[in-house]
């Protein structure tokens, strides 16, 4: 029975003989792996959108998804509103404003 390993580059594979896919006869092993970049690091932690597509993605896709990601959160900033009659204490997070973005979609911007 024929043996072929499918393999996507990396310099590891060689040196432990790791292969992304194996096929052996009819039957192909598909092995897990982890999204890693050109210098070694995981890209994309905890988003597997981009452990998949972030290499292809363009520049421009990479920052809307950040943004859509991130919108109304701590990352983009806020303010804290105080009530003065009740003492009530309310955090508000800034808008990713951009156009793609399904929360700021309704939003009216200024010109």
């Amino acid at each position: 029975m024929s043996r072929q390993n499918i393999s996507s580059g990396t310099p590891w594979e060689p040196v432990v003989g790791y292969s992304r896919a194996v096929r052996t006869g009819n039957v192909i092993h598909v092995s897990g792996t982890t999204a890693t970049g050109a210098g070694g690091k995981i890209v994309g932690t905890g988003d597997a959108y981009a452990q998949t597509y972030g290499a292809s993605l363009l520049p421009s896709h990479r920052r809307a998804l950040h943004d859509l990601r991130h919108c109304r959160t701590a990352v983009f900033g806020g303010h804290v509103l105080d009530c003065d009659r009740c003492g009530q204490r309310q955090y508000s997070y800034h808008s990713c404003k951009n156009r793609h973005c399904p929360k700021c979609q309704g939003d009216e911007t200024e010109v």
